[in-house]
């Protein structure tokens, strides 16, 4: 069984950003946070696969500041060992898009990682 890809990431992130990292919008949202989606994933063999992750960095302090936090989470991101290697790891660099409901500055990238059966 694979592990949540989510959690995977949430775990990865929290201590290492300090924000709240999570799977949903809170509802009552803090001025920063980030919220990370599974996006879809390829089964590769019964024991592996490659899962695509999209993350959206939350500011209320206006797009200049989402896009500081989405090149923060690019940068620790960067390090981590279960990125996919090559082209293929990163889908999406940072893009800026506002919250439809909300009006809020978010900056939104896609990735893959690979997860193995535990």
């Amino acid at each position: 069984m694979f592990h949540d890809a989510e959690q995977t990431v949430i775990d990865y992130l929290t201590p290492l950003t300090d924000l709240l990292v999570t799977a949903e919008v809170p509802d009552h949202r803090p001025d920063v946070f980030i919220r990370v989606m599974n996006t879809g994933n390829k089964r590769l063999s019964t024991s592996h696969r490659i899962v695509q992750i999209t993350l959206e960095c939350w500011n209320t302090a206006g797009p200049a500041a989402a896009n500081r936090l989405a090149d923060t989470v690019e940068t620790i991101l960067s390090d981590w060992e279960l990125i996919a290697d090559s082209e293929d790891g990163w889908v999406s660099g940072p893009v800026a898009q506002r919250d439809p409901e909300s009006g809020c500055a978010r900056t939104i990238m896609t990735f893959r990682i690979i997860q193995f059966t535990e």
